[in-house]
């Protein structure tokens, strides 16, 4: 009787995928501790990375800093799953239509067997991978085209002048040029590879060419970034060059991140799978790509020790005269960026400053927090600007003018 309840509760796939996940969840079960010692580590490396990279006086053996670790993994991790979802979602709308090709395996071993040269053995494995997933070619195909038409479209942005007018006109003509070449490539690939209706295509090729603009798009904005910082003085083609290596990387972690994605499906362990690609995820950000990962951990202490402000201003209800710099009035202080909060202190810098310069706001001195507001129309703003310490003396004249 039990069987037959069973059987009409779900079908077979159902029960395998509960099975499935059931003998994960045993597997993780059985290894908490090499985990739950790796979870630590890298909490700590993402922690120290933004120590080093922001220069913040924070200590490692802090028992605020220590207790906090965890749940800083679970943000950092949480957030690089977004990242990751973010830039693999195009690929994955033409990944579904494009089913692998089995390669016979006499085939597999002739392309495999070129050991002549090291180059050789590169080129018969690529050879293989578009053999064996057309889709891994026809990407590459639609996402280098539409990459050298925003290259050259970001190039000439590059070359305009600060407030020239024909930066929009030149980044919709880019745009739209990017997202007809992408979106006419897949689409006549999906109808030759797959012989299905034109709508069905259409659709297809009209999610993935938008999803794929607005990736562009937002990974064009870190990688300006990260090449004015990189290349301050250099010419206009090293920078170039740069974002040029950024968008290949962007390119290849989509075509392979599809092809895990897709392939994870069909793995007899996904869940543990998955838990192995996220922490080498992590490991990835907080080694070798380190400025990420202390960006990461950045915006994980930033966020919750400021209440999502970028900038902030504290009413005080003490004066201290350690604090002299960052007072605007005594009551309130000037735009600041809080860092982060640790064993009971604000550790807070000046706004709008390249200054390293860290104060330390004791929690019980702050009456208040609220976001920094914009000047009035018309009203100068004699306290946003200018370096810590600085005083106004305006209020103090003026009482001296009307005697007078």
């Amino acid at each position: 009787m039990n069987k037959t309840a069973l059987s009409t509760s779900g079908g077979p796939a159902t029960h395998r995928a509960i099975k499935s996940i059931s003998r994960d969840l045993k597997w993780l079960n059985e290894r908490t501790w090499p985990l739950a010692s790796m979870v630590l580590v890298l909490a700590v490396l993402g922690l120290y990375g933004y120590i080093v990279h922001e220069k913040v006086p924070l200590s490692l053996f802090s028992p605020g800093i220590i207790t906090g670790l965890p749940a800083l993994f679970v943000f950092q991790l949480l957030a690089i799953t977004l990242i990751v979802a973010m830039i693999i979602s195009p690929a994955l709308f033409l990944y579904s239509e494009l089913p692998k090709v089995r390669v016979p395996s006499r085939k597999k071993r002739l392309l495999l067997a070129t050991k002549r040269s090291r180059f050789q053995s590169i080129t018969g494995r690529a050879k293989l991978l578009f053999q064996k997933h057309p889709f891994a070619l026809i990407w590459s195909m639609a996402s280098l085209l539409s990459c050298v038409i925003w290259l050259a479209t970001v190039y000439k942005l590059l070359a305009l002048e600060p407030n020239s007018e024909d930066g929009t006109r030149i980044t919709t003509s880019g745009l739209l040029l990017v997202f007809a070449t992408f979106f006419l490539t897949t689409l006549a690939a999906i109808i030759f590879r797959t012989r299905k209706s034109i709508t069905h295509a259409f659709f297809i090729s009209l999610f993935s060419s938008l999803f794929q603009i607005l990736t562009f798009f937002i990974f064009t904005l870190p990688a300006l970034a990260i090449s004015e910082s990189s290349i301050q003085q250099g010419p206009n083609d090293q920078r170039i060059s740069l974002i040029s290596t950024f968008f290949i990387a962007l390119i290849l972690t989509q075509i392979l991140g599809a092809i895990f994605i897709g392939t994870l499906s069909k793995n007899k362990q996904p869940i543990a799978t998955s838990t192995f690609a996220a922490l080498a995820l992590m490991t990835l950000s907080h080694t070798i790509l380190q400025p990420v990962g202390s960006a990461l951990t950045a915006n994980a202490l930033q966020i919750s020790a400021s209440g999502a402000r970028a900038c902030a201003i504290f009413g005080l209800n003490t004066q201290l005269s350690v604090l002299d710099d960052i007072h605007a009035t005594p009551i309130t202080s000037i735009p600041l960026k809080i860092l982060t909060e640790a064993d009971s202190q604000y550790v807070v810098r000046p706004h709008g400053t390249s200054s390293k310069k860290t104060y330390f706001v004791p929690t019980e001195a702050v009456a208040w927090i609220d976001d920094c507001s914009p000047p009035n129309p018309g009203e100068k703003d004699d306290g946003s600007e200018g370096e810590p310490g600085e005083k106004k003396d305006k209020t103090d004249h003026q009482p001296q003018e009307q005697d007078r």
